[in-house]
């Protein structure tokens, strides 16, 4: 007949290897609470501890997270060369000093949920439970050893040393502060000063930028305006009206005013003209046409077709 129990089995002293420790968990053979075969350890063994199985100091039922020592991140793992079930061990940073200084004294031992035939005393399978440990004792196979409170001997010598370390820093601490501040206010200072020239340097730099803006925008307008006149002259000489009419046209165009009107109106009036005046098909001498300027300077050019006989 078997029953399902929780064992706590001896698994000997842990070896330090790097900032880690090599555990054996079980081997083959009668252990305090049963015997164990090489098949039953490397078929249940590993599932039984699976990574992230966890390390307390002590079996204390309690379970205090205060006591947790670290975890075997990857788990159980059947070791052919020696013939054992073994795991490693991550300690958290805070026991690793307390392990290096303990671990001569330190054992390893088993807590885990089983299938035992009491008849025979064998361990027929070790079963997967989420309270399975391998934890850390100074009697492996006893569910109380006294290490926990050589480990909490050791970390309480450990704190008092931190806080004495931590009372020097602070003392430095302070010193650093006085000067940080000082050097603080001096670079504000600078740092204004900064400011102040920065922002005259631009109104003055922005200054010189306007005057620069504003001598570009007139060379523009004028080289703007001096094609245009270009190009209203060479319509003006390139339109046939008297020479006299031309030049008052030019005149009125370099001031500015727009004669594109007055230019066709004149057009117009010169080729009427000589339509009207032109010679006799009987050959009789008609006359010579003669357009005349009434209008002033200022006002818009008003023109007169006359007949000179």
């Amino acid at each position: 007949m078997t029953d399902i129990i929780t064992l706590l089995e001896s698994a000997g002293q842990p070896t330090k290897v790097g900032n880690r420790w090599l555990v054996t968990i079980a081997k083959p053979g009668k252990g305090s609470t049963g015997t164990y075969t090489e098949e039953m350890l490397k078929s249940s063994g590993p599932a039984a501890f699976p990574p992230g199985t966890k390390a307390f100091f002590n079996h204390d039922p309690k379970r205090d997270i205060r006591d947790m020592v670290g975890t075997y991140e990857e788990g159980a793992f059947w070791n052919d060369e020696v013939g054992e079930l073994q795991a490693v061990l991550t300690p958290f940073p805070r026991y690793r000093t307390v392990l290096d200084e303990a671990g001569k004294n330190v054992e390893a031992s088993i807590h885990v949920s089983a299938r035992k035939d009491h008849k025979t005393g064998y361990v027929k399978e070790l079963l997967y439970d989420r309270s399975n440990t391998v934890d850390l004792v100074s009697f492996a196979g006893l569910e109380g050893s006294g290490l926990k409170y050589q480990v909490e001997s050791l970390f309480a010598a450990a704190a008092a040393e931190v806080e004495l370390n931590e009372k020097k820093e602070n003392e430095v601490d302070e010193k650093v502060v006085l000067a940080l501040e000082s050097l603080t206010s001096k670079l504000e200072a600078l740092s204004a000063k900064f400011d102040t020239f920065a922002v005259e340097s631009k109104a003055e730099v922005q200054g010189v930028a306007d005057e620069a803006a504003v001598e570009d925008a007139v060379k523009v307008r004028v080289e703007e305006a001096l094609a245009g006149y270009a190009e209203v002259e060479k319509s003006i000489n390139d339109a046939d009206i008297p020479v006299t009419v031309k030049e008052s046209l030019k005149t009125l165009a370099r001031s500015g005013e727009d004669i594109t009107e007055t230019l066709e109106g004149a057009v117009s009036i010169v080729a009427e003209a000589k339509k009207e005046f032109a010679p006799d098909p009987k050959g009789t001498k008609r006359g010579t046409v003669v357009v005349v300027d009434e209008s002033a300077d200022s006002k818009p050019k008003n023109f007169r077709v006359g007949r000179w006989s």
